[in-house]
This record gives structure tokens, sequence and C-alpha cells, in this order.
């Protein structure tokens, strides 16, 4: 019953993901060829602005409210004094009038004029909220209607996109709809997530709030980590040089919608079915040859293949970055680490906190000499490599607290099997494939339809394992 509900869950999240995610894809497709490097410069650098200051507003609690159980989450909500709410919405107020004011200051898209400010505060506002919605939707497992909102929400978002394309409407609309899409979203989770209600609970607010500055500000954290780059880019580069890194360097949407929905699952499931040690080994264990099945063939099918995804997706306007999109592809096999997950359910979010800051320590100390030597790819590189610090400190403090080895809770034998197996099958392919003097989507495709089957193959039964414990 557990496992199922696991299965469940998993799907469901993934399904909603994938929604946005093939929103966002459509869209970088579509105006990255479409439109010039300057013009999609200029949208990618309003919606990384968005992503950092939302991320921030948010206070890191759509992660912090997974740590608990749908029943406990009810009793907190219930318990929890109208001061707090006061002040989580003032804060909103606030960060919303900020957000504002530097887009109108620093973006040439919108009118600098009062209405303008009001519906970019409007606008950052509700989309902060549907992000909590979101994450409280998935614990009462509203799934359904979360669900539907996601179809309405990307299906209106990428028609307004096209229509500015086009001309019909202009970017002051943009916005106003853009708004006007996100308040229909919150509108329809907000009804069903309000009706959820349970007995207020004996709730102990400061163990509470030790554990929400721990765990939730390392959400935030991480992610102002995960975009300062692009954030601090987007204020100093010109508009082509932002396009290009952030196309080139953001994580592939694919890899950040599993690794996000299965922590999610794997938060829920630790909440509700976790025995002992031995048990959450095991489980880790499982989950991570399944991440594996996943990240390895990419990995290497994205590597090899490059010049050819970067001109499928973006255009051959963007060739020139093709050393940032390799270095950045680096950083994809962190995507078979669940220790976040299960620090959280250990609730030792100050080793979580702690990570945090290894991650940025290590990034600053070698972001100037790499820079120095590789240009904006040396930039990428310390990231990737802050990242593997960052799980190797988890992970020690992890083994560490399950009194354990490495190979208890890493699948270490199955992942150098994966590398070597996909390593060799790409690598072959692409050799063969080079030969000949096929489209290159024609070469992608054949490549596609040789690796995708020994992958699935892999996830397939290594879930069938999951679902026998």
């Amino acid at each position: 019953m557990a496992n199922n509900q696991f299965a469940k869950n998993t799907l469901s999240i993934m399904l909603v993901r994938i929604i946005s995610v093939s929103a966002t894809l459509f869209l970088t497709y579509f105006l990255s060829h479409k439109l010039s490097v300057a013009q999609f410069g200029t949208i990618t650098s309003f919606w990384v602005q968005t992503v950092m200051a939302v991320t921030i507003a948010g206070l890191g609690l759509p992660v912090f409210v997974f740590t608990y159980s749908r029943q406990k989450l009810g009793q907190l909500l219930a318990a929890l004094p109208q001061a707090y709410k006061l002040y989580f919405g003032g804060w909103i107020g606030v960060a919303s009038a900020v957000f504002a004011g530097i887009q109108l200051s620093s973006n040439t898209l919108f009118a600098p004029d009062i209405a303008s400010f009001f519906c970019l505060a409007l606008f950052f506002a509700v989309t902060t909220m549907g992000l909590l919605l979101d994450a409280l939707s998935i614990i009462y497992g509203y799934y359904q209607r979360l669900i539907f909102a996601a179809v309405c929400y990307n299906a209106w978002y990428i028609i307004l996109y096209v229509l500015y394309y086009r001309g019909t409407i202009g970017p002051d609309l943009l916005l106003a709809a853009l708004t006007g899409n996100a308040i229909l979203k919150v509108i329809l989770l907000s009804r069903q997530v309000f009706k959820a209600h349970q007995p207020a609970g004996d709730i102990s607010f400061l163990s509470l709030k030790s554990h929400w500055l721990s765990t939730g500000l390392y959400d935030v954290s991480q992610n102002v980590v995960k975009y300062l780059d692009k954030f601090i880019l987007s204020f100093l580069v010109g508009k082509e040089a932002l396009a290009a890194y952030t196309n080139l360097t953001t994580e592939i949407p694919v890899f950040a919608l599993v690794f996000a929905s299965v922590k999610s699952s794997t938060s829920i499931y630790l909440a509700h079915s976790a025995r002992n040690e031995r048990h959450i080994g095991r489980y880790l264990r499982a989950a991570g040859r399944l991440l594996g099945y996943f990240i390895f063939p990419s990995v290497f099918f994205i590597g090899m293949f490059a010049p050819d995804i970067i001109t499928m997706v973006f255009s051959e306007k963007y060739l020139g970055g093709i050393a940032l999109f390799l270095v950045a592809l680096l950083k994809l096999p962190n995507y078979n680490f669940m220790f976040s997950a299960v620090l959280q359910y250990y609730e030792k979010g100050h080793i979580v906190h702690k990570g945090v800051w290894v991650d940025t320590l290590v990034s600053l100390v070698l972001v100037f000499p790499l820079y120095y030597c590789m240009g904006l790819s040396g930039i990428v590189l310390s990231m990737v490599i802050s990242t593997y610090c960052q799980n190797f400190y988890y992970g020690n403090a992890l083994r560490k607290i399950m009194n354990t080895s490495w190979t208890a809770i890493l699948p270490l034998r199955s992942w150098m099997i994966q590398a070597g197996v996909f390593a060799g099958l790409s690598a072959g392919l692409w050799y063969i494939l080079n030969q000949t003097d096929l489209h290159y989507m024609a070469r992608l495709s054949i490549a596609f339809a040789v690796m995708a089957p020994l992958s699935l193959w892999g996830i397939y039964r290594t879930y069938r394992q999951i679902k026998r414990f």
C-alpha cells in the first residue's frame, strides 16, 4: 500500500511538473528560434530576476512544508497565530514593491508608470503564493485540481507569448495578462486547500521556528546560489551574452523535474513509511539506481551530441557557447543524491544549512581563478565543483547519523556499471552516425531510439524492486 501510494505521488507530481516544463521548453525553443539573441535576452533577464526574487520572498516555505505529514501540517496551520500570517503577508507586500521598483528601473520592456508598478507587484505576489499553494495541494493530495490548474495556467502562458511574438499584444498587456493568469491559478488552488481543516495541535513554535530557519532557509540559500550568477549577470552584461549564458548553463528542466518529483515523494514516503536505518538505506540505494538509469544515459547522450542538441533547441546562433553547455552538463550526476531529503526527515536542518555554506564558500574560492583561466566557463565550473563538495558533506553527515557506510546508502557498483555501459554505447553511436551524411535530427532520433529503451528498462526494473520493499 505504501509503495502504491509512493508511485501515485511520484507520477502525479511528475505530471504536474511535466506540464510546466513542457511549456517552458516549447517557449524556449519557439522564442530562441524566432527572436534575436538580444530580444530573447530581455525576456530571459525578466524571468531570471523573477525566479530569484520569488525564491527569496517565499522564505523556503514551499519546501519546508514537505517535512510534515498531511495531518501534522493541518494541525500546524490551524494553530498558527494570526500574527505570523500577518508578518508573512507584510513581507510579501514589501518584497513585491521592491521587485516592481527594480524592474521599472532596469527592464526596458515595461512602461515606467504607476500602472506597471502595481501590475508588477501584484504579479510577483500571486506568483509567490502560487508556489506555496502548489506545495500544499501536493501534500493534501489534491492532484486532480493541481493538474487542471497547471494545464490551464501553462496553456494560457504559451498563448500569451505567441501573441506577443506576433505583435498582437504589447509588453504591458502581456504583463497584465500574465498577472491575471497567475491570479486564476491561485483562485483554483486556494478554494481546495482552504477547505482542508484540522483541529489545532499541540505545536512547539520555538522548535518549528528553529526547524524552518535551518530547513526552509536552506531552500532559499540553495536557490539563491543556483541563480546568483545569472541574476548578477542580468545587470552587468549585454542581453546577447546573458541569453547565451542562461540558455546554455541553466539546468535542463527535465532533470530538475524528475529530481524534484522523486525528492518530494521521498519526503512524503519517509514521513509515513520509514521504519529504521536499514530500511532507509535500502530505499536510498534503490532510488539511486532508478535515478542512475535516467541520469547516466542522458548525460552521455547529451554530451556526445551536444552540437546537434544546441542547434535543435536553441538554433545555430548559440553554437559558440558549446563549452559553457558541456561544463554545465558535468553537474547533472548530482541529481543522483537524495541526501538533503533524508537529512530533513531526521530534522537535521542545521546540517543542511551548513552544506549551503560549503557550496557557497567553495564556489567563491574557485570562481575568480577559474574565471581568469577559462572565462565564463570558469564560473560554471566553480559551481559544478562546489555542488559535488556539498553533496559529499551531506553524504558524510548522513552516513554518521545512520552509523553506516557509503555503500549502504549509495549504489556505487550499480552506478559504475551504468556509467560504463551508457558511455560506451553513446560513444559508439556518435562515431557511427558521424560517418554518415544524415541530418542532425535523424542522428539524434536514431541515437535516442537505441538508448531510451535500455534506460526505460532499467527504470522499470528498479521500480519493481522498490515495490517489493
